[in-house]
């Protein structure tokens, strides 16, 4: 995994090679960088392993469907957020009979290249908490 800034730190261009970690790629791009708060732009690539997990129930407490996907997988989408140095993803990837999107789970490893874009929010210092109502993290001014 190699990086790259635009001269005033805004922008993080981050290149994924065969074998790297995409999440845990992200994660410490983030740590390495101090970045505490940013958007994740834009992700593509290929992986042949992506772990992910989408909502299965619109109740509480929410119920979570995991996924492992092995084999060819194009990445056609990838958007989130840092917050508190975190990585918060969600992707579309597809293989040969199916599209699949959801969070980003650690494990998903890219195939031959994938590329994301980082946003950094310098001045915005936002944390999660738990909302006291139903217990969901949301994102609040820290």
């Amino acid at each position: 995994m190699r990086y790259y800034k635009t001269a005033d730190g805004a922008k993080v261009f981050v290149v994924f090679e065969r074998g790297d970690l995409l999440l845990e790629g992200l994660a410490e791009v983030a740590q390495a960088e101090g970045i505490q708060t940013a958007a994740v732009a834009a992700g593509i690539g290929s992986l042949d392993r992506c772990h992910i997990h989408w909502i299965a129930s619109t109740g509480l407490p929410p119920k979570n469907e995991f996924a492992e996907l092995e084999g060819p997988l194009e990445m056609a989408s990838m958007q989130g957020s840092v917050v508190d140095g975190v990585p918060h993803v969600h992707l579309c990837v597809s293989d040969l009979q199916r599209v699949y999107t959801g969070h980003l789970e650690a494990g998903s490893r890219v195939c031959y290249r994938a590329e994301v874009c980082l946003e950094v929010l310098p001045g915005l210092d936002l944390t999660t908490r738990r909302n006291p109502e139903n217990n969901l993290l949301r994102i609040v001014p820290r």
